[in-house]
């Protein structure tokens, strides 16, 4: 039976996980805390609203998606 070593930047990798989640949950949080003034200052049916929310979590999430680096792209084995 062989033992495998633990990477040895395993903590700052889930630090920075765990960072990505909390901004990822503040983010629509945000969001959602806009939403009453959004409806009242652009006059939008809760259908125009449900569509600015998924574009904007869309928008936010794409670049955090684009921006994870494969393992073979950062020297990490």
């Amino acid at each position: 039976m062989s033992v495998t070593t633990p990477h040895p930047k395993r903590w700052a990798i889930l630090g920075f996980m765990c960072l990505a989640l909390v901004v990822t949950g503040l983010d629509s949080l945000i969001v959602a805390v806009a939403i009453p003034s959004m409806e009242t200052g652009l006059q939008a049916t809760g259908e125009q609203l449900q569509w600015v929310v998924a574009a904007y979590s869309l928008a936010f999430a794409a670049p955090l998606l684009s921006s994870a680096v494969s393992p073979t792209e950062s020297d990490i084995n």
